[in-house]
């Protein structure tokens, strides 16, 4: 395995790629509702998070990510108590 690509970087990016997948899914079905738009979103910050987090896997600290993960906490949070 090159010394760039980590076992987290591997795992976050399959993650990324589900996610993604998810809300694809989820939004091709056609006619949302509001907890269809919401779900979508969640997982599509899920995936930006994922892929941050998969992008910068080498760096301990890490700004964006963490700045993702609170808004994918955001976007959870909203899902569940709409």
């Amino acid at each position: 395995m090159p010394g760039w690509l980590t076992v987290m970087a591997l795992l976050h990016g399959g993650c990324a790629a589900l996610y993604l997948v998810l809300a694809a899914l989820v939004l091709v079905r056609g006619r949302l509702s509001r907890t269809g738009w919401l779900f979508a979103a969640a997982a599509l910050m899920t995936a930006v998070w994922a892929g941050a987090v998969a992008g910068f896997a080498r760096s301990p600290v890490n700004l964006v990510a963490s700045t993702l993960d609170v808004v994918r906490g955001m976007a959870w949070c909203g899902f569940i108590l709409h």
